[in-house]
């Protein structure tokens, strides 16, 4: 029975031998594959909408066509995916395989190999392969994460250091240059390491060491702003769109956020309020 679904094809050349896109071989076996992948979708009532293919050469990770195409599922672009063959879909093992899939049922794409049928969760079966791809996935996720683990442990045991560099900062100086009434921004500039490192040490020290608040002169200026640009005096005080944008400039230049809270004349938990949180990235988003 025909149905109403629309459909993108993904094609992937399997020739190493010529990177010629004319070279009549490359150029027949695509042409074959995308003309049988055509009329199977015409037979069963499915409209092409778009179209990926991907060179061989190009490597697993990097395939451009591919995450173009995994972005435009997770946006529906279409109904289902169909492709030639499993393997020209995924050779990236089958934890990796079946998160594509994962990642596709997620977001209600369904997925249609023509040369395996069996692979197909365009009907019943989803609800049978789907939990499969997530089980499938978490696996291969705790394989990789156990073989990370076991790797760090022999390396501590052989008296390696794992992670990032030790950051080595005067402290004695930053003392001195925090004392003086430096900004976060200056201090880093001046030790050579990223305001981020500088603030990560100055915060747990001036919570051991509680007394008045050091505010650099650009600080100073930024209190003095006029009454227009402060925060209104109510039970729940916000802070504007104009505020927030200026509260993440100042974050971005090395400014600690208790001195933005306190230009702002608003508590830290406003602040945070404000400023929200970043949006999650997914994988075929990089």
């Amino acid at each position: 029975m025909p149905q109403n679904k629309t459909a993108a094809i993904y094609l992937r050349v399997s020739i190493k031998k010529s990177k010629d896109p004319t070279d009549f071989q490359r150029t027949q076996i695509v042409e074959n594959q995308e003309l049988k992948l055509r009329e199977y979708a015409k037979a069963i009532g499915w409209t092409i909408t778009h179209r990926y293919e991907d060179e061989e050469s190009v490597a697993k990770t990097l395939r451009p066509q591919f995450k173009a195409m995994m972005k435009a599922a997770k946006r529906h672009k279409f109904d289902v995916i169909l492709v030639w063959s499993l393997d020209s879909f995924s050779r990236e093992g089958i934890g990796k395989t079946c998160a594509h899939l994962h990642h596709l049922a997620r977001h209600k794409v369904a997925f249609r190999s023509f040369n395996e049928l069996f692979l197909d969760t365009t009907g019943e079966r989803a609800e049978l392969f789907t939990p499969l791809f997530a089980l499938f996935a978490s696996f291969e996720r705790n394989r990789i994460v156990e073989r990370v683990k076991a790797g760090m442990d022999r390396a501590r045991s052989k008296g390696k250091h794992v992670g990032r560099p030790r950051l080595v900062v005067d402290k004695t100086e930053l003392k001195r240059l925090r004392r003086s009434g430096s900004s976060i921004r200056e201090i880093a500039t001046a030790l050579k390491v990223s305001p981020a490192s500088v603030h990560r040490i100055v915060q747990p020290l001036e919570k051991k060491s509680p007394g008045p608040v050091i505010i650099s002169e650009s600080d100073k200026e930024r209190i003095r702003a006029s009454p227009a640009d402060r925060v209104k005096v109510g039970r729940e005080p916000k802070l504007s769109d104009k505020q927030v944008a200026r509260a993440r400039k100042m974050i971005k230049e090395g400014q600690a956020r208790e001195h933005i809270a306190l230009v702002f004349n608003v508590s830290r938990a406003t602040l945070y309020r404000g400023l929200g949180r970043r949006s999650a990235r997914g994988p075929y988003d990089r």
